[in-house]
């Protein structure tokens, strides 16, 4: 997450928004153990859209 906006930022984890340099293991319900992900580009730019506004 960014630590200015409290928003994801555009290339965090696809499923947990956690930056890949922090991210290591993480667990979230949809998808339990994971690595970090890489977004998808809807995902990207929904998250640079919101952090515009």
């Amino acid at each position: 997450m960014s630590r200015d906006t409290g928003l994801p930022a555009p290339n965090a984890c696809r499923w947990c928004d956690v930056d890949k340099d922090v991210h290591l293991q993480r667990w979230v319900p949809a998808v339990k153990w994971h690595g970090w992900t890489e977004p998808t580009d809807a995902q990207r730019k929904a998250r640079m859209l919101a952090r515009r506004a």
